[in-house]
């Protein structure tokens, strides 16, 4: 992996060739990254939350999150820890699609209470 300092001072630039190039060495090299498939999971969740993602990027976020070894209520407890930092609304609209991403018919239980 590149050296930090550097890699910071090149990404401040916007330098985008180089940042190609981090992903193209993280994805070919991704058994010797720094951050381990649960971390990546975890930094995705996070990035997912804050931008409203997608519900197709969230089921596929959420599928890697359990491959790599976490359980639907680690993944829950991510959104509570998220929601200090990027604030209560965005965690209650990501809360149903993390709850069709793991299986919970939210809108089911929902209409039976």
């Amino acid at each position: 992996m590149a050296d930090r300092e550097e890699t910071l001072r090149r990404l401040t630039l916007g330098d985008d060739a180089y940042l190609d190039a981090l992903l193209n060495e993280r994805q070919a090299n991704a058994g010797d990254a720094p951050l381990d498939w649960a971390g990546e999971a975890l930094v995705k969740l996070g990035a997912l939350a804050a931008t409203d993602g997608s519900d197709l990027a969230w089921q596929q976020t959420v599928a890697c999150a359990l491959d790599a070894g976490w359980t639907a209520d680690e993944v829950d407890d991510a959104l509570v820890v998220l929601a200090p930092v990027i604030g209560r609304t965005r965690i209650m609209a990501a809360a149903p699609k993390v709850a069709l991403a793991t299986g919970f018919d939210v809108q089911g239980a929902l209409e039976a209470h």
